[in-house]
């Protein structure tokens, strides 16, 4: 995905040389540009990418202090220099990308510079998969870390510093309970983390942590993380935090069994049902004397139905019940008629988590 044009400044009298790096082709996605000049020129070495320098004929520790000076911070610079001019530069090889021995075969040299072109690839492909990685985890809400065997965390995503409440610099290289802000590391985290690197397989569990701030839920994804060797090094974490989302859900079964029970207690008959008609989940008494049934297993051995026997299987959709069927609570229908007296009964629907609700009087 990435391009890359790089600039290439050759210095010195080596034009046979400098010619076989002209002639090399660059890999894809690169592209080569040249200049030369026999003496060093600021303007060149600020611009290039890589500095060729033939130290030959130049005053070699003044010439490369100069060049460091002047050349980009990233930029390279390799040196072509002969066994005894080497002690002259030493002081600087920290600045200097690599140095090429003279005299040099037009073999070693393409040998050395394909080298250098591979070496320039991997940095480059790294940079590029380390933008996708950072750009990705950063970019969504559920937090991420990559912890080693003892479980310190080497790596978190922005997420997971938010939820925290600290930087990334004092996230990483720290156990749970300093991150946490509690007395101790979490026993269910730990449990989970041996699992998989004994398992070497990806675990799916639901945790509870203790945290500064109280407790949190979290649905965690964790899978193993592999050495060179082959060995388990680590784990990677995926954690979406649910601690308001099962609230929510407690809450809502709470307000659903008060009126389940509330409905049961009515004098008047209620009855719950699937939204579909297909199967009662509770009736109260009430409704069981007005149909004229002692119990529900007597109301289910009769054959009791919800949806009329004239009513095709292809009527029973229909999109305001989202996706539930059509209920016909009408006296004229078969299925609605009293048991014993034959008489008509009134009836009307409520709609109640999924689920129906039938008001019978």
């Amino acid at each position: 995905m990435y391009h890359c044009h790089v600039c290439f400044y050759f210095i010195g009298n080596q034009n046979q040389l400098f010619e076989i790096v002209r002639g090399m082709p660059p890999f894809s996605p690169f592209v080569h540009e040249f200049i030369e000049s026999v003496q060093p020129q600021e303007e060149f070495a600020a611009k290039a990418d890589v500095l060729l320098v033939d130290l030959q004929g130049l005053d070699a520790a003044k010439a490369v202090q100069t060049l460091i000076g002047w050349k980009k911070p990233e930029a390279d610079l390799i040196l072509l220099a002969e066994q005894g001019q080497f002690a002259v530069f030493a002081d600087a090889l920290e600045a200097v990308t690599d140095v090429w021995m003279m005299p040099m075969t037009d073999a070693e040299l393409r040998f050395r510079f394909r080298r250098w072109q591979q070496n320039c690839k991997t940095q480059r492909d790294f940079w590029q998969a380390s933008q996708y990685l950072e750009s990705t985890i950063n970019s969504v809400p559920n937090l991420i870390w990559y912890k080693d065997k003892n479980g310190i965390h080497e790596k978190v995503n922005d997420s997971f510093c938010k939820t925290v409440n600290k930087t990334k610099e004092q996230v990483q290289g720290r156990g749970h309970a300093y991150i946490w802000d509690v007395e101790q590391d979490d026993p269910a985290c730990i449990e989970s983390e041996r699992i998989v690197m004994e398992k070497e397989e990806t675990l799916v569990s639901e945790e509870i942590i203790q945290t500064g701030e109280g407790t949190r839920v979290l649905t965690t994804y964790k899978s193993p993380l592999y050495d060179w060797d082959g060995s388990v090094m680590g784990t990677v974490g995926v954690a979406i935090d649910v601690t308001k989302e099962r609230a929510y859900a407690q809450e809502l079964i709470k307000k659903n069994q008060t009126l389940e029970m509330l409905f049961t207690t009515m004098d008047c008959g209620v009855m719950c049902h699937t939204l579909d008609g297909s199967r009662i989940i509770s009736i109260n008494r009430a409704a069981l004397n007005i149909l004229g049934y002692q119990s529900r297993a007597e109301l289910s051995r009769a054959g009791f139905n919800l949806v009329a026997s004239s009513v095709h299987e292809e009527e029973i959709h229909c999109p305001e019940d989202g996706g539930g069927g059509v209920f016909f609570w009408t006296a004229r229908q078969k299925s609605f008629r009293k048991k014993r007296s034959g008489c008509g009964i009134s009836a009307s629907r409520w709609s109640l988590f999924r689920r129906s609700a039938l008001i019978i009087t």
